[in-house]
């Protein structure tokens, strides 16, 4: 990601210093974009893995945090949301981009479907295992904020870009007479 972030920053400083860099200047928005979204996107998978790995640490050490269904429906998530994350490349290099937003469309009602399987295989009562609960809707959400970050990775920029106008800097402000300089100013009432 930082190896993108400096690419697409050199990218920018170089359409600003180049008339003819009117290509450049067309992919900011949609790069910028792309690679924010896909930022996001790893920082909620930490909090995804951090869901499941928080559920494990609450179980005793002879049971497993989840049942074989269970594992199986988190992988198919997973999978799923890979796939969703690798088809926003070609959006991000607009190879062909609304064909790419159609398969991000797809592989994210799969996902959305996973999703659903999912849930209704982690639903327990909050009476019976209240940390379970907690930890199964922590993920849950979790998930639900990665379709979001994936949906932003996808979308259209809201603008395009222009060159920036060159930083003025401001005019000092006139400055502000002291008091003592008030005072000398007036004319003496006993000359």
């Amino acid at each position: 990601m930082a190896l993108a972030e400096r690419t697409v920053s050199g990218a920018e400083e170089s359409a600003r210093f180049n008339p003819r860099g009117q290509r450049t200047r067309d992919a900011r928005p949609r790069l910028r974009t792309s690679l924010t979204g896909l930022e996001r996107c790893y920082v909620t998978l930490r909090t995804v893995a951090r869901a499941v790995l928080d559920r494990s640490y609450c179980v005793p050490e002879h049971e497993q945090a989840y049942t074989p269904g269970q594992r199986t429906a988190i992988a198919d998530v997973l999978d799923s949301a890979a796939a969703a994350i690798e088809a926003v490349a070609p959006i991000a290099a607009d190879e062909n981009a609304e064909l790419a937003r159609g398969a991000v469309v797809t592989h994210l009602a799969a996902l959305g479907e996973h999703r659903n399987r999912l849930q209704v295989l982690l639903s327990i009562d909050p009476g019976v295992d209240a940390a379970a609960w907690q930890q199964h809707g922590a993920l849950l959400a979790s998930i639900d904020r990665l379709v979001v970050e994936i949906e932003s990775a996808a979308r259209e920029p809201d603008d395009t870009w222009r060159l920036d106008p060159p930083e003025r800097i401001p005019a000092a402000p006139e400055p502000q007479p002291t008091d003592s300089a008030l005072r000398d100013q007036q004319p003496d009432p006993n000359a």
